[in-house]
């Protein structure tokens, strides 16, 4: 948010010109469908420039995908990616995320909800 609370727009050329190396970069996409992406700013464009700015791994979504507060897909995410000695590399922990979203016989394991993200790395 900008001055006055307005919201602003993180471009793909101010995100390439920030540090985060070695970092898990994730684009949450919930209100994207808001209003029209100006060019050059979709999944791609952004992954790339955030794997410029040094991230090993950007984690998107595809299509807008309903946002849940509690107990689903990028809290199980991240549970899996921070595992302590068993923790998954980010493509692992993203596909075990998904396959339990899949797997809970609740609202969530419609694929709408988990099959829009994806891992763009370098592992």
């Amino acid at each position: 948010l900008g001055p006055g609370a307005a919201a602003e727009a993180l471009t793909r050329y101010d995100a390439a010109h920030l540090s985060v190396t070695g970092s898990t970069v994730v684009i949450s996409e919930c209100g994207s469908d808001a209003s029209p992406a100006p060019p050059g700013t979709g999944l791609l464009g952004l992954a790339r420039a955030w794997l410029i700015a040094g991230a090993r791994s950007v984690v998107g979504s595809r299509w807008a995908a309903p946002d849940d507060s509690g107990g689903g897909l990028f809290e199980s995410f991240y549970r899996n990616l921070r595992g302590g000695d068993r923790g998954m590399p980010v493509a692992g922990a993203l596909r075990a995320a998904e396959l339990e979203m899949l797997r809970s016989n609740s609202w969530r394991a419609r694929p709408r909800y988990w099959a829009s993200f994806i891992d763009v790395g370098k592992e």
